[in-house]
């Protein structure tokens, strides 16, 4: 980087070294090139210490010269040879040292009035009412400059009148590395004060009205003054625009990934504003707040895509018929949209409020099951008990004799005659009941007990209690050769569908609720002994029926 060279000699003034250094802070600015900036802070220290000590008392003695080295080392005087009448000097006069000044004990305001003035303060009130800079021009004729910014800058500090604070930050180098002697620390400090709430007063306006770029705006120009290049006080302001963005929530992700990029935030590289805490905290709302935005967009759109369709089935405003009529047409991949979206909306639970939608919790109910396969061993079951009820109450024999083929007829024939045209009716049978799924959602409400239906996600008349009537009819029929039996086999079988449909729709498998039975059967060692004699009394009579005739 190339570095200019400060020259200057104790017959300058420390106004003139601080446009110099005011001039060079604009080349090496400290957040692109802080080792430079710290080199130039250095030099500029050592040059203002200089110009602060008291003359020499030797007249003729040459003056020192501060050079800006970009070596890291501080800047360091360099002495020119002292020479006598041509001849080198033993012993050359050092500069007088003395350290460095201190913090006034007084009021700067104070100090302007340390020197005489006339009592003219209405008469300087009176100027300051009008333009300020025709009152600086007057008070300069009348000989009452001194008197004018002293009175200045107490309306400044009290006030917090910020039109005449700008208005001295163009005219009178105010808060710059120019400003007059008068400013010290705790007016420097009042003064960026109320020039930072300022700016974030202006931001915070921007943003509740939506102008982020406008808000983005006020940030940038205010970066770029003067009054904010001072490593701390500019650290301080950086806090306070990320306080803003904490507690205010009308802002984006775009907008505030552009005021990290403005204020060089970035967790790589460890430069943030705050605690790792919050900043992760602050993420998590940029996160929540592009969820919203991307939820707003899909809920604007039709549903084309599985994202869409996901954002439509858990936040848009659909009834039960429609709701069914979706999941049917559901793929897998439409199902893994709708959980991915539950995850992020269980993570950012607040977005909920923020759309204003009601959100469709219980979808899970309406995936499609892999438990209907159980129906058919369920059908055969039925179908076998039957025939075989059948075959031991036929008074006239028309069954035959033979145990080969009554077991045949059991174990071979119901399956092949009965379990294959099943799977050849249910699957057509399901593709006319998802056509008809928004009527068959409003006929089954009326018709069926709602803890059944459950909404259109359980029971269906169309899709479930009409398909049982086909093995229902059989039962009824092999069931009629004793009075009484066909009707209650037919019943049987349909509330047992109905039954089953009921738990597969829960999401329950049958194989665990049979087992489930069987296990309660066991612990009740009466009821398990009834079921076994039972089960043998059965047994009894088909033997009987097969070897005796």
């Amino acid at each position: 980087m190339k570095l200019d060279l400060l020259e200057l000699s104790q017959a300058a003034t420390e106004r003139d070294l601080k446009r110099v250094y005011a001039r060079l802070l604009k080349v090496h600015q400290p957040d692109t090139d802080p080792e430079a900036f710290q080199r130039l802070r250095r030099a500029y220290e050592c040059a203002l210490a200089e110009l602060s000590r008291p003359a020499s008392l030797d007249e003729g003695a040459q003056s020192t010269q501060w050079v800006y080295s970009p070596s890291p080392a501080a800047a360091t005087p360099i002495e020119p040879d002292p020479t006598m009448d041509g001849k080198p000097v033993a012993a050359p006069v050092q500069p007088v040292q003395r350290a460095a000044d201190q913090p006034p004990t007084e009021s700067s305001i104070q100090r302007l009035s340390e020197q005489p003035l006339p009592d003219s303060s209405g008469r300087i009130a009176t100027l300051l009412e009008g333009d300020l800079t025709l009152a600086l021009e007057t008070a300069r004729r009348e000989g009452l400059e001194a008197a004018f910014q002293r009175q200045l800058l107490q309306r400044c500090l009290n006030s917090a009148d910020l039109r005449a604070l700008a208005w001295a930050q163009a005219n009178l180098h105010w808060l710059t590395l120019a400003q007059p002697d008068y400013l010290g620390p705790r007016e420097e400090a009042v003064l960026a004060n109320q020039l930072a709430n300022q700016v974030l007063e202006q931001m915070r306006q921007a943003l509740a009205r939506g102008l982020e770029t406008q808000a983005y705006k006020q940030l940038r120009v205010a970066l770029e003054s003067d009054w904010l290049q001072p490593l701390d006080r500019r650290a301080r302001f950086q806090a306070d625009v990320f306080e803003l963005l904490e507690n205010d929530g009308h802002w984006t992700p775009a907008f505030f990934d552009r005021v990290c990029a403005l204020n060089a935030w970035s967790e790589e590289r460890g430069h943030l504003p705050c605690s790792v805490k919050r900043w992760t905290a602050i993420l998590g709302r940029c996160h929540a707040y592009a969820l919203e935005a991307s939820l707003r967009e899909l809920l604007a759109a039709p549903a084309k895509t599985a994202v869409q369709r996901a954002a439509w089935f858990l936040l848009g405003d659909l009834d039960d018929r429609r709701r069914r009529q979706w999941a049917d047409s559901f793929t897998a991949e439409d199902w893994q949209a709708c959980d991915a979206l539950e995850e992020n909306i269980a993570t950012f639970s607040h977005v909920l409020s923020a759309l204003q939608r009601p959100y469709f919790a219980d979808w899970r109910s309406w995936m499609p099951r892999g438990y209907w396969r159980w129906g058919y061993v369920y059908l055969w079951a039925l179908l076998s008990l039957a025939l075989s009820i059948t075959i031991i109450c036929d008074p006239k024999g028309r069954s035959g004799d033979n145990l080969g083929i009554l077991l045949i007829g059991v174990f071979a024939v119901v399956p092949l005659a009965c379990l294959l045209p099943a799977s050849w009716f249910i699957r057509p049978w399901a593709d006319f009941s998802r056509l008809v799924a928004r009527a068959d959602v409003a006929l089954s409400a009326k018709l069926l007990p709602q803890r059944l239906t459950r909404r259109g996600s359980g029971v269906l008349l169309v899709r479930h209690v009409v398909p049982s009537l086909l093995p229902a009819s059989l039962a009824w029929l092999w069931g009629s050769v004793v009075p009484g039996v066909g009707p209650m086999l037919a019943l049987i079988t349909v509330l047992g569908a109905v039954q089953f449909a009921n738990v597969v729709t829960r999401g329950a498998s049958p194989a665990a609720w049979l087992e489930r039975g069987l296990h309660q059967l066991l612990q009740n060692r009466r009821r398990a002994k009834q079921v076994l004699a039972l089960g043998a009394g059965l047994a009894l009579m088909v033997a009987a029926r097969l070897f005796i005739g």
